[in-house]
């Protein structure tokens, strides 16, 4: 997990990340992705899957998982009366248990 603080900055050192380092899931809080940045920008190679939440009403925040394709993945709906909370969840399923992940911004507002 990390705070990238505009993730198509660093797309680079994400691709290192992706495809050297080689973890299996990856957390990213503070994208700063909008609706003009596809998802394939920020896996070329489409070797994940790509789960994001942008902020819709201002420039900044924004959560991403990306979770490699050899896993099991299964997007949870958040109610929408948390539709403004940028926050996302996913189940990773195994042969013998599913986990429950999610990923957010605690954010306050003045």
């Amino acid at each position: 997990m990390f705070n990238a603080r505009s993730v198509v900055s660093k797309v680079s050192e994400l691709h290192y990340l992706l495809y050297q380092v080689r973890h299996d899931v990856y957390f990213i809080t503070e994208t700063w992705l909008h609706d003009d940045v596809c998802s394939g920008l920020l896996d070329p190679r489409s070797q994940f899957t790509v789960l994001r939440k942008d902020r819709t009403v201002s420039k900044g925040g924004g959560v991403c998982a990306l979770i490699r394709n050899h896993l099991r993945v299964v997007p949870v709906s958040i109610a929408d009366k948390f539709c403004d909370l940028e926050l996302l969840c996913f189940d990773l399923i195994t042969a013998n248990c599913r986990y429950r992940f999610f990923c957010g911004i605690s954010a306050t507002w003045f």
